[in-house]
């Protein structure tokens, strides 16, 4: 067996755990399990057990966006400075609260990793289109609006206002991610063209 296989086949495995975790810690709300990072894990391990380049590109280009606004407000919330999204956590204790920090750190580290190891799959972003569109109506015609599941009834950051959903939901949500995943695809295709062509050229020197 390769280092190659051992490396995903161990990684796919810690994904595992890392979704087992979440679902343990939220087993008494069901609708937790639609958030993107618990998803998305899930994901994960399958791409990486199946060493699969277009689901791994797929993980890649949603979690980057998706991911590092959580990671940073968990950073700012341990400096007792947070935006609010995190804050919610910190009262479920501290099972809880880093499990939700283990579980949305997991994700851009390792499928960064991945797509570095398998290649950037171009035809990824129709795709992670139709994956990121699909769990956000999933989430707001599925779940209460008191859960804000994957925030699509109000901003993470802000107190529920008590209604305005739709709106949000339609001509916030929807309209942001229609443009943040084709930029945040634009950027990591560039970058791994880019690699790819060097890899290339130094083959032929």
């Amino acid at each position: 067996m390769s280092s190659k296989k051992d490396a995903f086949f161990w990684l796919g495995c810690l994904a595992v755990l890392v979704l087992a975790f979440d679902i343990f810690a939220n087993l008494s709300d069901w609708t937790e399990l639609l958030w993107f990072c618990s998803v998305t894990t899930g994901l994960l391990a399958y791409s990486l057990f199946r060493k699969n380049a277009l689901m791994m590109t797929i993980c890649l280009v949603l979690a980057v966006p998706a991911q590092s606004v959580w990671v940073y407000d968990f950073i700012l919330q341990l400096m007792g400075k947070g935006m609010g999204r995190t804050a919610m956590l910190v009262p479920c204790g501290p099972f809880i609260f880093w499990g939700s920090v283990v579980i949305h750190t997991f994700l851009i580290p390792v499928s960064l990793w991945g797509v570095w190891r398998l290649g950037f799959h171009r035809k990824a972003l129709l795709w992670a289109m139709g994956y990121g569109a699909a769990l956000l109506m999933a989430s707001y015609y599925w779940t209460p609006a008191a859960k804000n599941v994957n925030c699509v009834f109000y901003h993470c950051d802000v107190d529920d206002p008590g209604g305005g959903y739709w709106a949000h939901f339609w001509f916030q949500t929807m309209a942001h991610w229609a443009v943040i995943v084709p930029v945040s695809f634009g950027i990591f295709r560039v970058l791994f063209m880019k690699r790819l062509y060097e890899e290339q050229h130094a083959d032929h020197t």
